[in-house]
């Protein structure tokens, strides 16, 4: 039986705009360099968690918390955990990233996987 042809970066983020997180497949969450514990889990996942994900420290949560970048930082993870707090405090989403991404005009195809990393 002859495989599917594998989706595009782009087909792919179309699937997760119209997908509930919990059902994300798997192929869709790894291609896009998400990594999650279980499926079901990341309705719950607060911005902590992604701020793991991305590598950060407890110390760089706290200009997270408080909605401040270093100083002279303006990377698209600093503005994107920025715009994420002021509109939802600590209790986002990946689909709220993605969102956050339009609203911003970053490119969602790069961004969210760079965001995701």
């Amino acid at each position: 039986m002859a495989q599917p042809p594998a989706r595009s970066q782009c087909q792919l983020l179309e699937e997760m705009k119209r997908t509930p997180v919990s059902d994300l497949s798997t192929a869709c969450r790894t291609q896009l360099g998400m990594v999650m514990d279980a499926p079901r889990e990341v309705q719950n996942r607060d911005y902590r968690y992604f701020a793991e994900k991305l590598g950060m420290t407890p110390n760089e949560w706290q200009w997270t918390d408080s909605k401040k970048c270093p100083t002279g930082t303006r990377s698209s993870t600093c503005l994107v955990l920025e715009f994420l707090i002021s509109r939802h405090g600590n209790g986002f989403t990946v689909f709220h990233i993605y969102r956050a991404l339009e609203e911003l005009n970053l490119d969602g195809r790069q961004h969210l996987i760079d965001f995701m990393h």
